[in-house]
């Protein structure tokens, strides 16, 4: 469980776009198959809940990708709540 804390912390400060380490992810909670995180960013703080596939077959062991988040995204200073993004665990075709 720790090191799936720890690839999800990294992932949601990457798909953040923020300059800061991984480390500085802190998980708060959980509730079913959501993990809920918070970081700093120089403008305030960011809150994100994440979740990842729970059928096997979009496992990243098994269909050789990275993992795939869903997450929701909560940025008070800058006014944004509640924004969905996704991260699918792979690239997509040129110009598809």
């Amino acid at each position: 469980m720790q090191r799936r804390s720890i690839i999800i912390a990294a992932t949601l400060l990457l798909a953040s776009g923020a300059g800061v380490s991984a480390q500085s992810a802190t998980q708060f909670g959980t509730f079913k198959q959501w993990n809920a995180y918070s970081h700093t960013e120089n403008d305030g703080k960011v809150c994100y809940i994440a979740s990842q596939p729970q059928d096997s077959k979009y496992s990243a062991t098994i269909s050789q990708r990275d993992p795939a988040f869903f997450l929701i995204t909560t940025r008070p200073a800058a006014n944004t709540r509640n924004e969905a993004s996704v991260i699918v665990g792979f690239s997509f075709k040129r110009e598809s």
